[in-house]
Parts: structure tokens; sequence; C-alpha cells
């Protein structure tokens, strides 16, 4: 591909990203988007056949760097030994470069809008916030909870409730104009934290 036909795909892949998280998938037309994109309507159909083409691209984009900044579970099992508990789960906040931490966000508020609709949608935003909570925070409070690192506490409902506040926030963000701010997430993350209480024994 040539590098016109690089970056034409790349305005298209921009021109989705915003108008989806803003307007909403299904009233953006392929007309917007080439008028977003700078393009004619007839040169999306060079690189893609259809908005959920796109959609899939853009899911793509997301997990793949989703991938990049997503702790590694061994890690934490090691850690949940030695650190502090509550330097173990500050390591669970995903943060991105900022130079794509926007674009990460306008998906996932993509995907929860569409969610409603769409079953592949579904199943992202359920494998990206909920079943992701489930597979890396759940062990990682067992474990500290078993070691005596922690006091004991309901650790699925823990899981449950960093998810759904997870889930709230992007629902939240992609159908009102009270926006959650970063530092509002990270206040109510913090406040959620606490009700993890440390045990202070002579050897930690």
């Amino acid at each position: 591909m040539s590098k016109d036909g690089v970056d034409t795909k790349q305005r298209i892949f921009d021109a989705a990203v915003k108008l989806f998280s803003e307007r909403g998938f299904q009233v953006t037309s392929m007309k917007k988007l080439a008028a977003e994109a700078n393009i004619t309507p007839g040169s999306i159909y060079n690189h893609f056949h259809s908005k959920q083409e796109i959609v899939d691209e853009i899911y793509a984009f997301y997990h793949e760097n989703w991938q990049k900044v997503l702790p590694h579970l061994d890690d934490l099992l090691a850690a949940a030994e030695t650190e502090e508990p509550i330097s173990v789960l500050r390591r669970l906040t995903v943060y991105y470069d900022p130079e794509i931490q926007k674009v990460m966000d306008r998906i996932l508020i993509i995907a929860v809008g569409m969610s409603r609709f769409d079953a592949r949608s579904e199943a992202f935003v359920l494998e990206h916030i909920f079943q992701a909570h489930v597979k890396i925070l759940l062990p990682v409070l067992n474990r500290m909870v078993e070691l005596k690192r922690i006091e004991p506490v309901d650790t699925r409902v823990y899981c449950n409730l960093i998810a759904y506040m997870s889930f709230g926030t992007a629902t939240l963000n992609s159908t009102s104009s009270m926006k959650i701010a970063k530092a509002d997430w990270e206040a109510c993350l913090a406040f959620v934290s606490s009700q993890i209480r440390p045990i202070n024994t002579p050897e930690h």
C-alpha cells in the first residue's frame, strides 16, 4: 500500500473513532465519515467494506495496545508476597502513552455504546472490562488474603465493584455531558482501594 493509501486509511480510522464516540455508530454515515476525513465517500471502500469492518479495526487497535500494558499475572502474584498491598493494586491501573490515551478512551466509549445492539461489541466490553478483572485482580486479591497480607474480604464482590465502576464511567462518558475526569476516577478508585486493609505483621 502506498504512503498515500496508509494516510487515507489512518484518516478514516481517526474520523471513525471521533464520530462513533461523539455521535454514535448508527447515526454516522459513510458520507459523514468521508467528510470528517476530508476524502470522497468512495475512497472509504478502497480500505473498508463497511462500517462494521472499521469497528473491527478499531477494536483490534484497542486490543493490541491493551495487551502491551496489561500487567502479567505471575508478576503481580510475586509482588503480592512482598510489596505493600496498595502498591500491588496500583499496578492494576492501566494507562497508555499520552498520544493514544484519548483514542483508547474513545474506543471504550464506542464499545459500551454499541454493546446495546451489537454482540461483538458486548463481547469486547466483557473481555476488556469484566473478564479482565476476574482473570487478574481476583487471583491477586485471593493470594493476598491467603498470605494474610490483607484482611479477609469478599474478593469477587470487590472485583465486580471495580468492573462496574469502569463500565459505569465509560457508559456515562458515552451518553452524558457529565464526563468523569481522570482525577475523579482516580479519587473513586483510591476510595474503593482503601477498603482493602493490610494486615501489619512483623515480617511485613
